[in-house]
C-alpha cells in the first residue's frame, strides 16, 4: 500500500520557502512596531494549523502568501469607528514599504505586501489584517450559541475601509484544530494498546495528527488541480475543506491508513454531493451518515457553523444566487470518487497506482503521457481581499 503521505514532499512549502515566510513576517511586522504600535501579530490560516501547501494554478505553482492578523492591543471595537484601523495601518505599511523598496496593495479588508520572487521563481506576499478585540456584547452572543463556547473569548473585530466589523476568531479556531487533532491521536493510542502489549513510538511523519493533516493538504491540492483544469473564477475556500475533515475525524478510526482515511473522507464528501443532487428523496439516507451532523441543510440553505464563530457559516458562499461555488464542488466531490476506488480490483500494482495518484495531484508535469484521474485551483477567494 502506498503512502499519501510522501506525495506531499512535492507539493508542500519547501523548507526553504517555509523559512522565507517566517523571516519576512517577523522583519516586516517588527518594522511596524517600530512605529510606536502596540500590535500583537499572528498567522491564521493554513500557516497556522500547518497545512499549507504550494498553490497551484495556471498549469503551475503559484504564489503562496501568509494571512496575518494586526490585533491593536490599545483599542476596543466600541471606542473606534470602522475604517479607523485600516487607515491607520495603510499608511504604516506605506511607510515600512516605501523605506523598503516593497510594493503593496490595497483591499477593502487588508493591505498585502509582496516580496520579489525566491530563487525557485516563486513569488510570496503577506496580508496584514487589522483587527482589535469584539466587544462584551458580541461576545455575549456568540458564547450563546456558539458550539465551542469556550473558545469565543479571543474574537476579534476585523476592521474594514467602508463596509464594517466582521468577527474571526482564528486563535479560537486553532485551538479547536489542534485540539481536535490530539483527540485523534489519542484515540489511535488507545485503539494501539488495546492489540498490542507495547506501542513503538511512531514516526513524526506519521502520527495520526499529521495524517489528519496530510488528508487535507491532499484535498487541497486536488481541489487546486480540479479548478484549475475547469478554469474556475474562484476556488473552494480551504476553511471548508478543514472544518469537514476536523470533523469527521471524530468518527473515523483513527488506526486507518492515510489512504483508507482520505476514502473515507471522499466517500463522506460523496453524501452531500447525493443530496444535492437527488434532493429530499435522499434526506433521509442522508440523516444517518456522520457527515449529516457537519453539513446541514436549514430553511433551504446549506450551512456548516465555523466551530468557534456562531455567525460564521462557512458555506455561505454555496447559498448566493445562482449557487456557483456550491455547483463546483459538487463537481469536484464527483470526479474525486474515482482516486481510491478499490483499484487493486483493476488489477494495478501498488506502484501503479502510486504513478496514477502523482498523476492527479500534477506532481510529474514533465510526463505528459502519466495516466491521470478525472480531477481537475485556483486560490479560494478570502473574505478580507475583495475589493
Amino acid at each position: 500500500m502506498i503512502n499519501p503521505g510522501k506525495q506531499l514532499e512535492d507539493i508542500e512549502l519547501t523548507k526553504t520557502q517555509r523559512e522565507r515566510a517566517v523571516t519576512l513576517y517577523t522583519h516586516l511586522c517588527e518594522g511596524i512596531q517600530a512605529r510606536g504600535l502596540n500590535i500583537s501579530f499572528y498567522p491564521q490560516g493554513s500557516f497556522a494549523l500547518k497545512t499549507a501547501v504550494r498553490p497551484f494554478a495556471k498549469g503551475k505553482e503559484q504564489a503562496y502568501d501568509v494571512d496575518v492578523i494586526c490585533n491593536f492591543d490599545d483599542y476596543s471595537k466600541d471606542e473606534l469607528d470602522s475604517g479607523q484601523l485600516m487607515l491607520l495601518l495603510r499608511q504604516t505599511a506605506r511607510e515600512v514599504c516605501k523605506e523598503r523598496s516593497l510594493e503593496m496593495d490595497y483591499y477593502e479588508r487588508c493591505v498585502t505586501v509582496h516580496y520579489a520572487d525566491d530563487p525557485s521563481g516563486v513569488s510570496f506576499s503577506i496580508d496584514l489584517i487589522p483587527a482589535v478585540r469584539e466587544s462584551k456584547l458580541k461576545l455575549a452572543v456568540l458564547r450563546a450559541k456558539t458550539e465551542e463556547s469556550e473558545l469565543v473569548e479571543t474574537s476579534l473585530a476585523i476592521d474594514s475601509l467602508s463596509k464594517g466589523w466582521i468577527t474571526n476568531n482564528p486563535q479560537g479556531y486553532r485551538k479547536w484544530f489542534e485540539e481536535k487533532a490530539a483527540q485523534f491521536d489519542s484515540r489511535f493510542i488507545q485503539e494501539s494498546r488495546g492489540a498490542f502489549a507495547s506501542v513503538e513510538e511512531l514516526p513524526d511523519d506519521d502520527t495520526p495528527s499529521s495524517r489528519l493533516r496530510q488528508s487535507i493538504k491532499l484535498l487541497k491540492r486536488l481541489r487546486d488541480v480540479y479548478y484549475d483544469e475547469i478554469d474556475a473564477k474562484t476556488s473552494s475556500p480551504s476553511v471548508i475543506i478543514t472544518t469537514i475533515v476536523t470533523k469527521l475525524a471524530q468518527s473515523i478510526s483513527p488506526s486507518v491508513t492515510s489512504l483508507e482515511l482520505l476514502d473515507a473522507i471522499i466517500r463522506e464528501l460523496n453524501q452531500v454531493f447525493l443530496l444535492h443532487e437527488r434532493g429530499e428523496a435522499y434526506a433521509t439516507t442522508y440523516q444517518t451518515m456522520p457527515i449529516a451532523k457537519i453539513v446541514m441543510r436549514e430553511n433551504g440553505k446549506w450551512v456548516l457553523r465555523n466551530p468557534t464563530n456562531w455567525e460564521d457559516n462557512v458555506l455561505s458562499s454555496w447559498n448566493e444566487t445562482g449557487a456557483v461555488a456550491s455547483k463546483e464542488f459538487f463537481r469536484w466531490i464527483k470526479s474525486l470518487q474515482v482516486i481510491t476506488k478499490d483499484y487493486k480490483k483493476r488489477g494495478q500494482s501498488d506502484l501503479e497506482f502510486e504513478q496514477q495518484f502523482r498523476g492527479s495531484l500534477l506532481i510529474n508535469k514533465k510526463s505528459p503521457n502519466m495516466p491521470r484521474f478525472n480531477v481537475n485551483s485556483s486560490n479560494g477567494v478570502k473574505p478580507w481581499k475583495k475589493q
